[in-house]
């Protein structure tokens, strides 16, 4: 068995998906398997991968319901000790499977670890460094709650078999995996290490705007749902001043310290 599995989900991303597929495949680590989920791309992402076989990837080309549903079903095919998630456009920074490994072997009394990354552009460039915060639904009320995605990992046994994505959010399935994980009473713990790169691009969820309203009226929801409308309204009142003292401590942080992007841990080859 893998001691890491790590499920990319992808759809029309020949784009991207080239580069994520790079990143993981020349990482000096040999212990994984690659689940890429593709529901039915239309723009040679499968003749891609059908071109490039690879005996660490695995190849889930089943009709789905939206993104949370092929995540479900890229989680169904995991054989690994530890799981991880990683968007079509986005990629793993040099030496970041070691690192994740080595991190659950010294920190084996918590559930889920949260690493640190950057944003980066359409051509790989890195745009802004990200500390994530630690977790919680009073801590996300806040606004400082805030986790790099492409820089979590999770044990697989903690997350069982009833511990899966909502397939009927479209828009923060991620966020709402990490509520029902701390309401499932797994354990968080954070870690400085760069373990994630997340590419800033036109038609992600994030950058395009379209779903700014869905997203706003979500993150209500899942802060209202596991923490309570009492505590949603605190943290309405108290996040301005919560936000400004993370936004002072990361400047503060920033002229101490300024991080050195760790470059792209994909070969260099014509795609």
């Amino acid at each position: 068995m893998p001691r890491i599995s790590i499920v990319t989900i992808s759809y029309n991303q020949i784009d991207f998906l080239p580069l994520c597929v790079e990143s993981i495949e020349s990482q000096d680590y040999d212990d994984y398997e690659h689940i890429i989920v593709d529901p039915g791309s239309s723009d040679g992402s499968r003749e891609w991968l059908a071109a490039n076989l690879n005996s660490k990837r695995r190849l889930v080309f089943e009709a789905d319901s939206g993104p949370a549903d092929g995540l479900n079903n890229g989680l169904a095919h995991c054989r690994g000790e530890i799981f991880i998630y990683l968007n079509a456009d986005d990629e793993l920074p040099p030496g970041a499977l070691q690192r994740i490994d080595e991190l659950h072997r010294q920190n084996a009394v918590f559930d889920v670890i949260i690493g640190n990354g950057w944003t980066i552009d359409h051509l790989g460039n890195p745009v802004k460094h990200v500390i994530s915060d630690g977790f919680s639904p009073f801590r996300y009320a806040l606004s400082v709650g805030t986790v790099l995605q492409q820089a979590t990992s999770f044990k697989r046994a903690a997350l069982g078999t009833d511990l899966v994505f909502n397939v009927r959010n479209r828009v923060n399935w991620d966020t709402e995996f990490l509520f029902d994980a701390a309401a499932s009473n797994l354990s968080f713990t954070n870690v400085p290490d760069c373990l994630g790169f997340f590419r800033l691009q036109e038609n992600s969820i994030t950058v395009s705007g379209r779903f700014a309203s869905q997203l706003k009226a979500k993150r209500q929801e899942l802060t209202k749902h596991h923490s309570g409308r009492a505590t949603y309204w605190v943290g309405q009142i108290l996040s301005p001043i919560t936000r400004c003292y993370k936004r002072a401590r990361s400047i503060r942080a920033g002229m101490t310290s300024k991080p050195s992007f760790p470059g792209l841990s994909r070969l260099q080859k014509d795609f």
